[in-house]
């Protein structure tokens, strides 16, 4: 089973946020934190359009970080991909080929350099 991680973007404030699900039950409502759980809630729903929430993809690039939706990863060839999620399946595309499922791509053979958000000048 893959870790249940989520992060957003802050459209306003430029800044990226990072949530685990699986935090949520060693956090206590006395906690001063507590208000991101009900933040992802409100990007979840909507209600939040300056957040752009992007889902873990439960793949490490090949120095372990984690890939997200909306991350940057390059591939052997120093081809650069931007990932994203579509009909149920992690995705790649890049300006020359679209819808290639990140599995066929064997982790760790990629590495993060950036993401969509700070780093778009990268794809």
């Amino acid at each position: 089973m893959r870790d249940i991680k989520f992060r957003a973007w802050d459209k306003e404030e430029k800044e990226m946020y990072l949530w685990e699900a699986d935090k949520l039950a060693e956090r206590s409502i006395f906690e001063a934190d507590w208000e991101m759980p009900s933040l992802f809630d409100e990007i979840l729903w909507g209600s939040h359009p300056e957040m752009i929430l992007m889902q873990y993809t439960g793949l490490k690039d090949k120095n372990g970080k984690e890939i997200y939706e909306g991350d940057i990863v390059k591939d052997q060839a120093g081809d650069n991909w931007e990932v994203y999620f579509d009909l149920g399946q992690f995705l790649l595309k890049n300006k020359i080929l679209l819808d290639t499922p990140i599995s066929l791509y064997q982790e760790p053979v990629v590495e993060v350099i950036g993401n969509i958000y700070e780093n778009p000048e990268l794809i």
